[in-house]
C-alpha cells in the first residue's frame, strides 16, 4: 500500500496511481490506473463482460497488488474498512440463522470476543432494520428468504460492516424488475441520507446515469472517469 497522499483539496477515501494490473505476467488485464474515490461519491463501473471490472473491484478492494502503481488508502477508510456485497449471495443460500444473527455478523469483527452489544452499533443496527422495512424479516430464517429480501439483508451487512465506503457486484442481478427498484431506491438513501460512498458494478447504463456522481468505463485495459453529479446530490 502506497503511503504518499494523492494531491487533492479533498482527500479521497481511496485512490489508484499509475496501477497496473495482472495475474500473469504474459498478460496485462488493466494498465495505468489512476483513479480517486471521493468522499460521498456514487461511482458505477461499467462495461463489456470480461472487460476487467472484477479485476478492478479485486484491486479496489486490496485483494490484488498492482503489478506496478499503488493503492492508496485514507486513514478513515484503513480504520473503518470497506463493506462488501458480492454479485452472487455471499453467504451460502442454507446458512443457518435469522436475519438479526447474519445482520450481527456484520461487525462481529469490530467487538471483542466478551462484548456482544456496544451502543453506537445498536443504533446502527435498528436505524437499518428501519431504513431496509426488515422489521417483518427479523426472526425470519436467512435461507427462507426470497432474493431480494436477501439482498436487502446482505446490502445492511455490508452498511454494518462499514458506513463509510461499500462495494456492490452488481447489487440487482437476477431480481425482478420491482426488486430491482427497490434496490435502486435504497442505495440512493444509503448514498444521499446515509451519507456511505458506494462503488458498483451495473450493466443498466440508464440507472447508472440517473444515480451516479461518476462512471468509470472499462475496456480496452484501460479505465476512464466520466463525472455526473456533484457528490450526494445527482440530478
Amino acid at each position: 500500500m502506497g503511503t504518499n497522499h494523492p494531491s487533492a483539496r479533498t482527500e479521497p477515501l481511496l485512490a489508484l496511481r499509475g496501477a497496473h494490473f495482472a495475474y500473469t505476467d504474459e498478460k496485462r488485464i488493466l494498465t495505468d490506473v489512476t483513479l480517486s474515490v471521493p468522499p460521498g461519491a456514487f461511482i458505477s463501473l461499467c462495461g463489456d463482460n470480461g472487460a476487467g471490472k472484477s479485476t478492478l473491484l479485486k484491486g479496489l478492494l486490496g485483494l490484488l497488488t498492482p503489478r506496478s502503481g499503488e493503492r492508496w488508502v485514507s486513514e478513515t477508510l484503513a480504520r473503518e474498512g470497506i463493506g462488501y456485497v458480492a454479485q452472487s449471495l455471499s453467504l451460502p443460500s442454507d446458512m443457518p440463522g435469522n436475519v438479526e444473527e447474519v445482520l450481527r455478523s456484520g461487525f462481529a469483527h469490530r467487538l471483542p470476543f466478551w462484548q456482544r452489544r456496544h451502543p453506537a452499533y445498536e443504533r446502527r443496527l435498528e436505524a437499518l432494520r428501519s431504513a431496509f422495512e426488515l422489521d417483518p424479516l427479523w426472526r425470519e430464517a436467512f435461507r427462507s428468504l426470497s432474493g431480494g429480501q436477501k439482498k436487502r439483508v446482505l446490502i445492511a451487512r455490508a452498511l454494518l460492516a462499514s458506513e463509510t465506503l461499500i462495494v456492490l457486484d452488481e447489487p440487482a442481478a437476477g431480481l425482478d424488475a420491482e426488486n430491482t427498484e427497490r434496490i435502486e431506491a435504497l442505495l440512493q438513501h444509503v448514498n444521499q441520507t446515509m451519507k456511505t460512498t458506494i462503488i458498483q458494478v451495473t450493466h443498466d447504463r440508464e440507472w447508472a446515469r440517473r444515480a451516479s456522481t461518476h462512471l468509470w468505463h472499462v475496456g480496452g485495459q484501460c479505465v476512464t472517469e466520466e463525472r455526473l453529479h456533484a457528490e450526494g446530490n445527482p440530478s
